[in-house]
């Protein structure tokens, strides 16, 4: 038993130690001590004692409840559930429409591939189109829970009820903690009875991202289409991979955009699960590393947070994009024929400490994040997000300074610095397009910048138009009008006093409630708005004038409605 102890930890060891169970079979059952430790450390007395007598037992409980379609859709009926389908691919994809743009369960990648290895039931609730987004989302709220996707291992191994908010929501893949027991009693029985099964063998659904696939269990961290990533990686169909960790490492991103990946030690490669794609931009840097023994089995677990500067970085560049000399010489006027430097770093930077590397402060960086390169010019010791746009190129740009300076100081990126000489450079003189994210300007034959002569005169005719506008309002009076909404909001000040002094039913005050809410003190701030641009002729135009005192009749008068019912 001194082994298992030492496997499992001092912590889980406390409560197993006399009671009946097989170590081999719960070595074999955790695979690794770090997965043992991770699977035990959340868990309390009952729960590590459950899972140590349910490995060493033989995982079959009860027996096959027989039941019919029909008795499992009346129990869903009284869920509230008007509408299941059972194993039918076509109708299962049109149910795809009821989730939100970004909310879709990944399930629908690959439906077919996925109802191969998995009984699915649908279940959607009476009424679905009118069931609104929580404010704040809840896994089992009314929406999370309007649509069920119930997914059954067919080997009987484990269950998986997908939520409607998907990953927007912590735990989705454990809608009601993948428990049909928590609609109407019996029903998780009866939908197992159904396909033949007695119970799952990881009877521990409520276990908090711990999953149980062939007698495998893993706490994991992440799941992208049931594959799962913790100490190693788990799945249905190839069970335990990558549990070496002397030769590999499971390397899970920190958001639900970028795909996991696998760093393989022994052959210094990046393995890439899934759609190819989507593989992380930075992974030739992170060979380089390994390759040159900077990443290894030993500090695995800072592969994120790694500081290396890799002079004369071209190869890895062009393997991360292949037009990026391309990108940089059609956009910036390098000339690749001429002599010129690309340098890779990993981790934290910034413009001193690129100088300090290069000893240039100029140059165009290339910034490796998930599966996305952005651009960014470094000019004279200042970054500059403004650049020209690339997605012929697959590089992006970003969208704000505040995304940028986050991202510099992750530490977490890759990055690549081209540098030229500016006599070698050519002077670039872009092609006009009318594209929405171009911003390249247009020359005429003489190499003058058309482009900002028509913004100058756009600029001087705006300011014309504003002064015109500005002019206009100031001769207007508005201080009736002033005076109307005041008098306005005293007749709702005082019948909203007489309302509340003769409410005596629940019903009468919350119909007050409704009236003095937020956009009450938002009607008195404006008010006070109004009044000070009224002295001070503070209106930029009449439409301006015209729509704050519009807007604020209309407030007030809605709310004088509700009051009088």
């Amino acid at each position: 038993m001194s082994s298992l102890k030492k496997f499992v930890g001092d912590y889980a060891y406390s409560y197993i130690k006399n009671i009946a169970v097989d170590a081999d079979k719960i070595r074999k059952a955790l695979v690794t001590p770090q997965n043992a430790r991770n699977v035990f450390s959340g868990l309390d007395e009952f729960q590590i004692k459950s899972i140590c007598t349910e490995i060493s037992g033989t995982n079959t409980f009860g027996t096959i409840r027989e039941t019919t379609q029909e008795e499992i859709i009346e129990d869903f009926n009284k869920a509230g559930y008007d509408t299941v389908i059972f194993d039918d691919e076509e109708k299962i994809a049109e149910y795809k429409k009821y989730y939100a743009d970004g909310e879709v369960i990944c399930t629908y990648n690959n439906l077919a591939e996925r109802m191969r290895q998995y009984h699915m039931i649908v279940a959607v609730k009476k009424d679905i189109d009118k069931i609104q987004r929580g404010k704040a989302p809840q896994r089992d709220d009314e929406y999370g829970t309007s649509i069920l996707n119930i997914q059954i291992a067919k080997n009987g191994s484990h269950m998986s009820i997908k939520n409607r908010y998907n990953h927007t929501v912590n735990e989705c893949d454990s809608t009601l903690n993948n428990n049909l027991d928590m609609l109407v009693l019996g029903l998780q029985a009866k939908v197992l009875g159904y396909y033949n099964i007695a119970s799952l063998n990881n009877n521990k659904c409520y276990y908090n991202r711990i999953v149980n696939i062939n007698g495998i269990y893993l706490k994991y961290n992440r799941e992208v289409n049931n594959v799962y990533f913790g100490d190693f990686v788990l799945d249905n169909e190839n069970g335990a991979r990558f549990t070496d960790h002397s030769k590999y490492y499971a390397k899970v991103n920190d958001d639900y955009w970028n795909e996991p990946y696998v760093l393989d030690f022994q052959k210094k490669e990046v393995i890439q699960l899934f759609d190819v794609r989507y593989q992380n931009s930075k992974s030739a840097l992170l060979i380089r590393a390994m390759k040159e023994n900077l990443l290894n089995s030993d500090n695995k677990e800072e592969a994120d947070n790694l500081n290396i500067i890799f002079p004369d970085a071209t190869k890895e560049l062009l393997q991360c994009r292949k037009k990026a000399l391309q990108y940089v010489a059609n956009n910036y006027g390098y000339d690749f024929q001429k002599p010129f430097k690309v340098t890779g770093l990993l981790g934290k930077f910034t413009a001193k400490s690129i100088e300090k590397a290069t000893v240039s402060n100029c140059g165009i960086l290339l910034i490796c994040k998930g599966s996305n390169v952005k651009c960014v010019r470094l000019n004279k010791g200042k970054f500059d997000i403004g650049v020209r746009q690339g997605y012929e190129y697959i590089i992006d740009y970003y969208c704000s300074k505040e995304v940028f300076e986050t991202d510099r100081k992750s530490g977490k990126l890759g990055i690549f610095v081209i540098q030229q000489d500016d006599e070698y450079k050519r002077v670039v003189k872009n092609t006009f397009t009318n594209s929405y994210y171009s911003n390249r300007d247009e020359f005429d034959k003489s190499g003058c910048n058309i482009t900002k002569t028509r913004q100058r005169l756009h600029s001087r005719l705006c300011a014309y138009k504003a002064d015109k506008r500005k002019r206009e309002v100031d001769a207007i009076s508005y201080e009736n009008e002033l005076k109307n909404i005041k008098e306005m909001f005293s007749r709702l000040k005082s019948e909203l006093i007489l309302k509340l002094s003769e409410a005596k039913t629940e019903d009468e005050y919350k119909k007050l409630r409704n009236v003095f809410d937020y956009n009450y003190v938002w009607i008195v701030r404006h008010i006070k708005t109004l009044e000070n641009k009224v002295i001070q002729n503070g209106f930029y135009s009449i439409e301006e004038a015209t729509n704050s005192i519009t807007i604020l009749k209309e407030t007030i008068t809605d709310k004088i409605k509700k009051i009088e019912g």
